[in-house]
């Protein structure tokens, strides 16, 4: 058996535009996952606030490759102009 506890193993996807909601699933499941990941949608609706509010409850989180993906084309984009 893994010695990492399931609050770590398991990782909760935030695919949703609303701050709110996402807020009230992370406090839900507060202390059964550590993990979200923050999708490209609710990033670009909430901006860094979201992931403010999820370090401020001591959970950790990621943001999906597609966000980075679309970040660094935006990049160059704007960069090419």
């Amino acid at each position: 058996m893994s010695s990492i506890s399931a609050p770590e193993r398991l990782i909760l996807a935030l695919d949703m535009p609303e701050h709110d909601s996402a807020l009230e699933i992370v406090d839900k499941y507060s202390d059964y996952i550590n993990i979200f990941k923050v999708g490209l949608e609710l990033f670009t609706s909430c901006g860094p606030r979201i992931v403010e509010d999820i370090k401020k409850r001591e959970k950790r989180f990621f943001l999906t490759s597609s966000f980075m993906i679309s970040l660094i084309r935006s990049r160059r984009l704007l960069l090419q102009q």
